[in-house]
């Protein structure tokens, strides 16, 4: 069967956020950026307490990522081309 997911453009961060919220782990597949010097997915895997977006990173070998949280309208979406929400 595998895994299910749901994909949305960029500009449903409301619906990231709900999935979020909702325990549902979210991949964004980001272009060069922030989290990356060439293409490379990233793991959206909770808030924090100030609203803030918790990511896994496979790029983030020091896990200064893993430490840090982000701005999904700002930071992730920016450089985001998909969300990928997983069922």
């Amino acid at each position: 069967t595998g895994v299910q997911t749901c994909a949305l453009p960029i500009y449903k961060t409301a619906e990231v956020i709900s999935a979020l919220k909702a325990g549902k782990p979210v991949i964004s597949v980001q272009k060069k950026g922030l989290f990356t010097k060439t293409n490379t997915f990233i793991v959206l895997r909770g808030i924090d307490k100030n609203g803030k977006i918790l990511v896994n990173s496979p790029e983030d070998t020091k896990k200064s990522i893993y430490k840090s949280s982000y701005d999904l309208g700002t930071q992730i979406a920016k450089t985001s081309s998909t969300f990928l929400i997983i069922n």
